[in-house]
């Protein structure tokens, strides 16, 4: 059960992604898994340093004109986020 009033509400077992990030183009996407353009690359949180969740791919092209994607992670227990790039 979600609690909209806790700073961190906790994830139903039911709520599940009706559809995956895994387009190569110019596709921007929120949640899901990532789709990589070279190897895995989760980064650790410099706080805690577990490896940090995934929240979104954004594709170059539709922010700059510019080749590869953006991808945000973020760490919910130290609340530290992320982002890198990758590019062919």
């Amino acid at each position: 059960m979600i609690n909209r009033f806790s700073p961190r509400p906790e994830i139903s077992e039911k709520l599940k992604a009706i559809q995956y990030g895994a387009d190569w183009d110019e596709v921007s996407t929120i949640g899901g898994f990532p789709f990589w353009i070279q190897d895995w690359e989760y980064t650790p949180c410099p706080d805690c340093g577990k490896p940090m969740k995934f929240v979104a791919k954004l594709s170059w092209e539709m922010l700059d004109f510019m080749e590869g994607n953006c991808y945000v992670e973020v760490c919910p227990e130290c609340q530290v986020a992320s982002m890198h790039h990758q590019q062919t």
